[in-house]
Parts: structure tokens; C-alpha cells; sequence
């Protein structure tokens, strides 16, 4: 009987080292240690990747879903939080996609958002805002109008009420806001204020822009233009002649003394038809007037051109008048029919020929008087006689 118990357990030992003992069951990765299994049956195995095989949810086939606390689609670098990589999870950060966004950072002026995740977004006093929107070296922290280049603190205003770009002292107004309009700053005059100091003073009349100390003196005009009480308004030999007053001498170059129209450098446009406004914007230089043309400060315009340099009738600053079939006023928009005046209109009684017409008594056709017409500009004048006001 022993015998048969002794190899009984002779058998079972041999049948044990033949077949191996399986358990199931596995801990985190699933399968029990076999990278081959499947545990959880979504087709990806811990040796391809499956980096949790007890969720069928977890596995490279998926997509990440982010904030769930799992590697979805088991890869480290798809972060699940903080995927602005700014070191503050999502719980924390109010704007996880933007790392300039987070409770860590200053708040910064201009860029429309939250920085610092105070539910304030670019407020001017906010701690960190700085900015320096009118590139003058100060922040808005300190700058009393950050829209200014010009004014800052430290700014040294000098006041120049005829704009001669000389002072009316050499005392300087040390103040970040401008004084008034009639202040310019140091930028603006510091390139003479040595000549200044050289020529016995600042400007000697601030009211008159042909007085200060980088002018010469004119002759006869009564006015202190070098600001040098030494030098005579009527002494030739230390003054200088210009009769018309446009601050040119015959010496210098004026063409006509007598004509302050007429003075080097003087553009000119030209107008033939003398209804003031320019055929174009092209201008001749000259001292001199050119034929058929005037200087801007005659003109009406320098930017509204005649459409036909021709005849005063199309002119810009002409009126559109009805039925004439002209455009009188030189806008292709303005309709002859529609958009135009009949306040003006002057009707004609039939003529010898038993034609009927329309005249205007225009500003500009000098034969039209208030019921009567012997000429018309532009028309026929045996088409129109007597014009009566309707």
C-alpha cells in the first residue's frame, strides 16, 4: 500500500513539470503578465501599447480626452491638464490654452485679456499693467496723457503764442501737461535757444510773427524785426526794403516788390477761365506770375479742379442749374434735372425763330441782370431776348 502512494505522488510531480498551472486574474496592466493578452477586448495588447488592459477606454486608438484624469490614448505627451504648459492645472488657470494667462503673471496693458486671472482685463491701475503708448520713455503708471508723445513728466514748455518757433521767455514751463495751446515743447525750439541767449533775449513780441531774433530788420514797416532796438527801422544802411511786406528784399530775389503775390518760391496753378479753382494740382514755381494762372491764396480751392478751364458757367463752386444741359457745377452727380436750383431760373418768352428757351442769371455771365438778357455765355444770343422772372 505504501508503494502505491509512493507513486501516486512520483506521477503527480511528473504530470506538474509536463503542464504549467495558469491562473487568472492581473493587477494595473491586466493579463497577468502576458504582454500578449487582451484583458479588456479593445484589440490593443500591453505589448502594442495598451497601457491600461482593465479599460477598454485606455489604448492607442483613442483620442485624449482632456481634465478626465487618464492617459486616453497612451501617450505622454498629449496632456490631459495644464495644456498651455504654464505649470497651473485647469482647476486653477482661467484660460488653459494661453500660457500669458495665469494667476502667476502681471496683468499687461493693450493684448485684451486677462493675465492675471483677476477677472480684470487691461485695467490701467492694475498691478503689472504697464505700457507706453506714445513712445515718450514714461508708462501710463506716471504719464499724464499716455496718447501724447509730447507731454511727460519732465517736459519743458516754452511759450510761443505767433508759432515763430522763438519763445516769449527763455523760462521754461516744467510740467508733464501742456500749458496751453500756445506752448510748444523744447523738442520744437531747442535748436536756437543758444542763439537765443546770443541774440539778447527770447522773442522780443510774441504776438507778431515778423518780430524775433533770427529775422532781419525791414525797412519802414515800424515793427522790431530783429528784436534789436540798435538796429534802425529807418537806417538803409542796417535794414532791408520790402515794400509789400512778403518778407522778401529785391536783393533776395522778389521779382515785384510792389506785388506781395509775387516772391520766390510762389506756386502757381493755372486757372484761364478766372473762375478761381485750378485746372489741376500741378503748380509752377515761380517768382513771377505765369500766364492764365493765380497763387494758392487767390484761389478757392487748390483741391476741387475745374472741369473745364474754358468757361466760368462749369466751375466747383458754380450751383447746378435746371435744364440747361450743362454741369454747372462740375459734379458728375448732381443731376440737371433732379438735383438742381430753380430759385435762379429765368424763362424766356418765344423768340422771333418760335423756339422757347431757359437763361440763368448767373454770377458769373455778367450780361444777365434781373429780367433782361442781351447775351448769354455759352449760348446763341439771338436765341434768348427779354426774360421775364416766372
Amino acid at each position: 500500500m505504501r508503494s502505491i502512494n509512493l507513486l501516486s505522488v512520483f506521477l503527480l510531480l511528473v504530470l506538474f513539470s509536463i503542464v504549467p498551472i495558469s491562473c487568472s486574474g492581473g493587477g494595473g496592466g491586466g493579463g497577468g503578465g502576458n504582454n500578449n493578452a487582451n484583458v479588456d477586448g479593445d484589440a490593443f495588447t500591453v505589448a502594442e501599447g495598451d497601457c491600461d488592459d482593465n479599460d477598454p477606454d485606455v489604448n492607442p486608438g483613442v483620442a485624449e480626452d482632456t481634465y478626465n484624469g487618464k492617459d486616453d490614448d497612451c501617450d505622454p505627451l498629449t496632456l490631459d491638464d495644464d495644456l498651455d504648459e504654464d505649470g497651473y492645472p485647469d482647476a486653477t488657470d482661467c484660460d488653459d490654452t494661453r500660457a500669458e494667462v495665469n494667476p502667476g503673471n502681471d496683468e499687461l496693458c493693450g493684448d485684451g485679456l486677462d493675465n492675471d486671472c483677476d477677472t480684470g482685463v487691461d485695467l490701467a491701475d492694475a498691478e503689472g499693467c504697464i505700457e507706453d503708448a506714445d513712445n515718450d520713455g514714461e508708462t501710463n503708471a506716471t504719464d499724464c496723457d499716455d496718447t501724447d508723445p509730447e507731454e511727460f513728466n519732465g517736459q519743458e514748455w516754452y511759450e510761443d503764442a505767433d508759432e515763430d518757433l522763438y519763445p516769449a521767455s527763455l523760462i521754461a514751463d516744467e510740467v508733464c501737461e501742456r500749458p496751453d495751446a500756445n506752448h510748444r515743447p523744447e523738442v520744437d525750439i531747442s535748436g536756437i535757444l543758444d542763439d537765443l541767449v546770443l541774440d539778447n533775449g527770447p522773442d522780443c513780441d510774441d504776438a507778431q510773427e515778423n518780430a524775433n531774433p533770427g529775422l532781419r530788420e525791414i525797412c519802414f514797416d515800424g515793427i522790431d524785426n530783429d528784436c534789436d532796438v540798435l538796429t534802425l527801422d529807418d537806417d538803409l544802411a542796417d535794414c532791408i526794403i520790402d515794400a509789400d511786406g512778403d518778407g522778401w528784399t529785391v536783393d533776395e530775389g522778389d521779382c515785384d516788390d510792389n506785388d506781395p503775390v509775387k516772391k520766390p518760391g510762389q506756386l502757381w496753378y493755372v486757372d484761364e477761365d478766372d473762375d478761381f479753382y485750378p485746372v489741376n494740382g500741378t503748380a509752377t514755381v515761380e517768382c513771377d506770375r505765369p500766364l492764365n494762372s493765380r497763387a494758392e491764396v487767390e484761389l478757392q480751392s487748390i483741391t476741387d479742379f475745374d472741369c473745364d478751364d474754358t468757361t466760368a458757367v462749369r466751375s466747383p463752386g458754380n450751383a447746378e442749374y435746371c435744364g440747361d444741359g450743362i454741369d454747372n457745377d462740375c459734379d458728375a452727380l448732381t443731376l440737371d434735372n433732379v438735383d438742381c436750383s430753380t430759385d435762379l431760373l429765368l424763362t424766356c418768352p418765344i423768340d422771333v425763330n418760335n423756339k422757347a428757351t431757359i437763361c440763368h442769371n448767373l454770377t458769373h455771365t455778367q450780361s444777365v441782370g434781373v429780367g433782361s438778357l442781351t447775351a448769354h455765355s455759352g449760348h446763341d444770343e439771338d436765341v434768348c431776348g427779354e426774360c421775364v422772372i416766372p
